[in-house]
């Protein structure tokens, strides 16, 4: 901080109390390699034009009424103001193609609405070395393990036959592409704010990923997988009990594979050909139960009303297209129908399941560019451990496989082409199914 008020270039605003917390700001939110590149940032921001200044800023104010007080008016209690300022400060050392997004994105982590699996939360906003974005822990969990899937050429859930090569990963052409993309706009972004001040340094080379860190990055998408098929564990082994045709053979043995995978999550590090040995099993036993309890309630279709089904499908489609998309994100809507949802959920499953869907706000997910080589499709889960849900639906974020170039998904049906395409797990929004007369009575 101190080094920057002294800097000559700084002296026009050093005695500005509002400059000076913004720099005292991203000191603050910032990891200490970056900060003689976002000290620059706030400074070409506030070099800029009073008209462009006020356009940026009303990007900003935008997206903070949007996410705190949807009438414009932003209404919190206690440090949360401060948290605003924040954002405010931090967005400064944005580009303009990423400011939008980047606020919403920064906003919603302040709300805490980007909360994992497992309870864990997002928890702030930190510049990574490998990118000029500010990303969000959830946001960086949903990238790994997206390159995960990527570096292992198929799904999470297929045995390995030997441990990922992290040196060869860390030089795949992929990353090095898109790093070069995220330089390039960078360049661009402090050309233009140098022809309005000239003060803009020249960006650094190319970033390059280091071997610790795509070892990391293996690392935390196994972790995700963990989180992900524990979690499907304790919704098949709550569907059972609802059904009341659990088996105590059947409850033990995905309990105990539970205690298999907590296991795996407690060794550090994961060893890796071990971990994606333990997935395919125990994920082979899930769709194998989930394929025999869609099975069972087909043979024996309860009578229902097409009228209700009707609406349900209608207020599912509205939920989705006005939902908020995340990377990670495990929150969002409930989504009502006039019947018991479990009777439905065969229906549900064979309508909805691995179905490609194409929806707005999608650029928060799938950035512009990258819609050849990503598509979202929907997740029934088996169940839901939550109180009064019956069960979810996801939306799951897909990779076309290296070497493929094959659509997402069936013209008719929508069906995802699974032999040509991954689903990474990864949550973009998770709409919860309830019964409208258990909702209604709590009113």
């Amino acid at each position: 901080m101190r080094a920057w008020l002294a800097d000559e270039e700084f002296s026009e605003f050093c005695n500005i109390p509002a400059f000076r917390n913004d720099l005292t700001a991203v000191a603050q939110w910032v990891v200490p390699e970056s900060l003689d590149d976002v000290g620059w940032a706030v400074l070409n921001d506030w070099l800029l034009p009073e008209a462009k200044r006020k356009e940026r800023d009303a990007i900003v104010e935008l997206e903070i009424a949007n996410v705190f007080g949807f009438d414009g008016t932003v209404v919190l209690v206690g440090p949360e103001p401060a948290k605003l300022d924040k954002i405010r400060s931090i967005m400064k050392t944005v580009p303009d193609s990423l400011l939008r997004r980047d606020a919403s994105k920064m906003c919603w982590s302040v709300r805490g609405r980007g909360r994992q699996p497992g309870g864990r939360g997002a928890t702030g906003y930190a510049k990574t070395a490998s990118s000029d974005e500010i990303v969000s822990d959830a946001h960086r969990s949903g990238w790994s393990i997206d390159r995960y899937v990527e570096w292992i050429e198929g799904p999470i859930v297929r045995k390995a036959r030997a441990a990922t090569d992290a040196a060869a990963a860390a030089a795949a052409e992929v990353f090095n592409r898109e790093a070069q993309a995220r330089h390039e706009e960078l360049r661009r972004t402090l050309v233009t704010q140098s022809t309005l001040s000239n003060q803009a340094p020249a960006p650094e080379g190319v970033p390059s990923m280091a071997v610790s860190q795509a070892e990391a990055i293996i690392q935390e998408a196994l972790q995700r997988a963990i989180g992900f098929i524990a979690g499907s564990l304790d919704d098949l082994i709550e569907l059972l009990t609802r059904r009341g045709n659990q088996t105590e053979p059947d409850v033990a043995r995905y309990r105990s594979d539970l205690r298999r995978l907590r296991g795996l999550e407690a060794s550090t590090p994961i060893d890796e050909v071990s971990a994606r040995a333990v997935f395919a099993e125990i994920w082979a036993s899930v769709e194998a139960a989930r394929a025999s309890i869609e099975a069972e309630q087909s043979a024996r279709p309860p009578k229902l009303s097409e009228n209700v089904y009707r609406r349900f499908k209608e207020s599912l489609a509205r939920t989705l297209d006005s939902e908020r998309l995340e990377l990670d994100n495990c929150t969002g809507s409930d989504v009502l129908i006039e019947a018991d949802p479990l009777q439905f959920w065969s229906r549900i499953v064979r309508d909805f399941h691995n179905r490609r869907v194409v929806l707005p706000n999608s650029e928060h997910v799938i950035p512009p560019g990258q819609e050849r080589k990503n598509a979202l499709a929907l997740y029934v889960t088996l169940g839901s451990c939550t109180k009064d849900v019956a069960f979810c639906i996801s939306v799951h974020r897909w990779r076309q496989n290296r070497g493929s170039n094959a659509s997402p998904s069936e013209p008719d049906t929508l069906a995802m082409d699974e032999a040509n395409w991954t689903d990474t797990f990864t949550s973009c929004c998770v709409l919860h199914v309830k019964s409208a007369a258990l909702s209604s009575g709590k009113k």
